[in-house]
């Protein structure tokens, strides 16, 4: 497949297993550092949604499957959805892909997103971000929907893990504050971007659960249906989760 060749970034990677809020150099930094680890961390998330549409991403667009990059990108995760699914009931993401489909924002932006916006795919120089990781998920569906992700993964990464967030680190008010004042643009939607972050992740889950089982290795039954990621994004659509997670 086409692949692009990148420079060599020295630095460290904030871990998801075990995640940073547990373990790692992030959580041996002093408070203060990590504050200025999250500001970097900020200003290179805002960097990206300054890029804006110049550097020949055309061939990010999906025009067979909608006529805006947010459309083409629901459609996209619809196809997602039924194919990871199997024809197996995923209530949770049965419900958010319901409720999506009837709150679909009037704005409806074709402009980059990194798609797999978080900490984690970040290195980091000391407080310094060198660079972002992680651009399997890139699309044309806006930078808003960066920020609902950011926020989604941000919440499961200390709550979804039965975690505390880390002092230092800024809170999601600071995020959107920061996120706005840097690109210039307005946080609208954001419930319907941080259920669509939900869902996408809760795609993920389900097809990792497959694999998963596949290479036989010992997961829970219901995991698809019944994980972290669709215990909270039942928590955003008021809904019972999906049962009680393993102990």
């Amino acid at each position: 497949a086409p692949f692009f060749l990148m420079s060599r970034v020295s630095g460290q990677v904030p871990g998801d297993a075990p995640p940073y809020n547990a373990e790692g150099f992030i959580k041996d930094m002093a408070p203060a550092d990590r504050r200025r680890l999250w500001e970097s961390a900020m200003e290179a998330f805002v960097e990206v949604h300054r890029a804006g549409m110049e550097g020949g991403l055309d061939f990010l667009l999906k025009p067979e499957r909608g006529a805006t990059g947010l459309e083409q990108q629901l459609r996209y995760y619809e196809e997602s959805l039924e194919w990871a699914a199997q024809g197996r009931p995923q209530p949770v993401a049965e419900a958010a892909w319901e409720w999506l489909s009837s709150h679909v924002p009037a704005n409806r932006p074709t402009a980059l997103s990194w798609g797999d916006a978080r900490i984690a795919n970040m290195i980091f120089d000391g407080t310094t971000c060198r660079g972002v990781l992680d651009w399997e998920m890139v699309s044309l569906g806006g930078p808003e929907m960066d920020l609902g992700w950011w926020l989604f993964l941000d919440d499961f990464s200390a709550r979804g893990n039965g975690l505390e967030r880390l002092p230092g680190l800024g809170s999601r008010q600071e995020t959107i504050e920061r996120w706005e004042q840097g690109t210039g643009l307005r946080a609208a939607d954001l419930e319907f971007y941080e259920v669509f972050a939900g869902l996408r992740f809760a795609v993920v889950m389900m097809r990792l659960a497959q694999m998963f089982k596949q290479w036989e290795l010992p997961v829970p039954e219901d995991m698809e249906a019944n994980n972290p990621v669709t215990h909270l994004l039942a928590g955003l659509l008021d809904m019972e989760p999906p049962g009680p997670l393993p102990a």
